[in-house]
């Protein structure tokens, strides 16, 4: 009887070994899909995307760009956001740096929400919405006023999630009542929506507790995070920040989206997001009879295969935004049977942009223009915003460059600069203007911001050599062709 006994339980464990390597073999295929996914998404289909919204980032490693960025609430977060978006100059480590956050995020939910491991696929949900939230832009990111968006909400989720999970180390109701309004004080300024976002998670996760066991100490949390959260932004509006419109007091950081229908599916990611952290803060701490992966064994696998496919479908894809985005880097560094190249690429009816770009470089060239590509058979870009600042952000400046309307060049780049905020590409074509124009004090000016970048100092490093030495402009072919065109056009002015 012992023996058989013996045999029946060593068969039971065998069998609980089985299951346990089985799980851990699904937890590793579940990684490994998800990076050779997040890989795809980010370097393989968007790569000219990412390099393009780094040319259209600044981070420069000076205090002012610090303090500029802390002028608002949640500035450090478009602080760090800006710092990780400028390593997308290198499509690839931008990529895997991206990818390793938002793995260490799921790490840190399956550790903040107690996820079993046999439904810890249900953690890869938010790092998936947020990868979404970054492929969904397209011509969006032209007009988006969002320092950093493309890491900012990550390094959001990432803080939110530490502080979960240190809250629940605290097991007095004094230590818990400290942390929170130290929250509230401290980290508002610091991460501002994000940290308005803890809170909340913290008092419905009280608010679940108070529930399950009656006990009004729960309460104490739960009105102290209410009533600081509400009061607490109001008093730095008032008091501290005075660049910050009212509108954005309890939702700084977050994406500058319209609140329309167009603009909806941009907030769709985010939405989602938010409600899946509140219903883990629910249900955690009671994985016993709300996860029973041995009842429904297929759930994990159709949470993930659901979740790639709403990513791969809802992200932006467009054959005129790719050709646009490749020509307009093309037309920056002169290189005109490039833009020709991409423009013959596009088989569908192209954007007005891809039409005069192509025309100009073919004149550049010497060749005949497209009978293809002409301005009667054109559509507008595929965006939620209105085409108008996207036809001049995206090409306008390019094309008043190369035709020699240097003043028309320069306007459009400070009011781009104005109003979406310091940008690489913005700051280059304004010390060309300045270096054509010979206002070389001017073209110091925003040089020396260039300088400052990691990895665009050595372009910088070669319009210096204009600046410091003015006769040199005399061998460049560029300045030279530009400046007679200029001399042609006062002449016909005149």
């Amino acid at each position: 009887m012992k023996v058989q006994q013996r045999k029946n339980t060593g068969s039971s464990n065998s069998a609980h070994l089985s299951k346990s390597d089985h799980h851990s073999q699904l937890k590793h295929l579940y990684l490994v899909a998800f990076l050779l996914f997040g890989l795809y998404m980010t370097y393989f289909r968007n790569a000219f995307f990412l390099k393009w919204a780094e040319a259209h980032s600044l981070f420069v490693s000076s205090g002012a760009f610090f303090q500029e960025c802390m002028r608002y609430a949640g500035g450090l977060l478009n602080y760090g956001g800006a710092f990780l978006t400028q390593f997308y100059h290198f499509p690839l480590l931008g990529s895997l740096i991206f990818i390793a956050l938002l793995v260490f995020i799921k790490q840190l939910l399956v550790a903040a929400f107690e996820i079993p491991e046999k439904w810890d696929v249900l953690a890869y949900v938010p790092p998936l919405l947020l990868l979404l939230s970054v492929t969904q832009l397209g011509y969006v990111w032209l007009t988006l006023k969002s320092p950093g968006y493309l890491f900012s909400n990550s390094l959001g989720v990432l803080v939110v999630l530490l502080v979960f999970f240190g809250y629940r180390q605290l097991k007095t109701l004094g230590w818990r009542l400290f942390f929170i309004v130290l929250l509230n004080l401290v980290a508002y300024p610091l991460f501002g929506f994000y940290a308005l976002l803890s809170v909340a998670l913290l008092v419905s996760y009280e608010l679940r507790l108070f529930f399950g066991d009656r006990r009004y100490r729960h309460l104490f949390p739960v009105f102290s995070g209410i009533i600081l959260a509400l009061v607490l932004p109001q008093l730095y509006y008032n008091y501290v920040y005075s660049y910050m419109q009212h509108i954005h007091v309890y939702i700084s950081v977050l994406p500058r989206f319209a609140f329309t229908w167009k603009e909806m599916v941009l907030w769709a990611p985010f939405l989602l997001l938010f409600v899946s952290l509140f219903l883990l803060a629910v249900f955690v701490g009671k994985p016993k009879h709300l996860y029973q992966a041995n009842k429904y064994p297929k759930i994990p696998l159709f949470v993930l295969a659901s979740s790639l496919t709403v990513v791969y479908f809802f992200s932006y894809s467009d054959t005129n935004f790719e050709a646009e985005v490749k020509m307009e880097g093309a037309m920056a560094q002169s290189k005109f049977r490039a833009v020709v190249h991409y423009a013959e690429r596009v088989a569908g009816v192209p954007t007005r942009n891809i039409v005069l770009n192509n025309n100009f470089a073919r004149m550049a060239l010497g060749q005949p223009e497209s009978r293809r590509l002409t301005l009667n058979n054109i559509i507008e870009p595929r965006s939620p915003r209105s085409p108008i600042p996207i036809n001049i952000y995206m090409s306008g400046r390019s094309l008043f460059y190369f035709t020699g309307h240097i003043n028309e060049c320069y306007r459009w780049s400070m009011e781009y600069m104005v109003e979406y905020g310091k940008r690489v590409s913005n700051l280059k074509y304004m010390v060309k203007c300045a270096i054509v124009n010979q206002e070389y004090a001017l073209a110091q000016k925003y040089n020396s911001l260039l300088s400052q970048t990691l990895f665009h100092k050595d372009w910088a490093r070669r319009y210096q050599a204009f600046i410091d030495q003015p006769e040199l402009t005399e061998n460049d072919n560029e300045i030279q062709a530009i400046r007679r065109l200029m001399v042609q056009e006062g002449a016909k002015d005149n």
